[in-house]
């Protein structure tokens, strides 16, 4: 299965347990025509979590 996601409208701030975060992004996956606002947590260049909580509150 393979994943594609690209993520708009999103304004991106370090945290302790990622490389990034991206805050408020616009997610979008065309294969499961999922799309919606979440946050992401990426390290090593990898999508490492997506949730809708906070950032911080992100584990």
């Amino acid at each position: 299965m393979r994943v594609t996601a690209t993520v708009f409208l999103a304004s991106g701030a370090s945290a302790q347990d990622y490389d990034l975060v991206i805050s408020n992004g616009r997610l979008m996956d065309p294969e499961t025509l999922y799309g919606a606002v979440t946050n992401v947590g990426v390290t090593d260049g990898r999508i490492v979590v997506i949730s809708t909580a906070k950032p911080r509150d992100i584990s």
